[in-house]
């Protein structure tokens, strides 16, 4: 899908396929946590963030986010941020504790 189609119709068609897929396996996910998660039991899910997963209401969801985390995540906003002259050089960038990240 990176690389770009031949036509803007086959760009739709594979886009279309391919959220119908990812539905797919989202439903099945949370279809199988919920059978097999009882009352009173606790489950522990790793998945990448915006997951698109929609659990049940009688399931509570935590979600834990360590600090080191937040601080790569500040860092690729701001990346994802910079104008486009900067994108292909490399440059160390320093993230708000001070310490060194570097692009890539």
């Amino acid at each position: 899908m990176l690389q770009g189609f031949a036509s803007g119709k086959v760009a739709d068609l594979v886009r279309d396929l391919y959220s119908g897929a990812l539905k797919q396996r989202n439903e099945h996910a949370v279809g199988v946590i919920d059978t097999t998660l009882g009352d009173d039991e606790v489950g522990l899910l790793f998945a990448r963030e915006r997951h698109g997963l929609q659990f049940p209401t009688n399931i509570e969801v935590f979600s834990v986010v360590p600090p080191a985390f937040d601080e790569l995540h500040r860092w690729l906003r701001d990346q994802s941020l910079r104008p486009e002259t900067d994108a292909g050089t490399e440059q160390d960038a320093v993230d708000a504790t001070g310490s060194e990240l570097e692009a890539d």
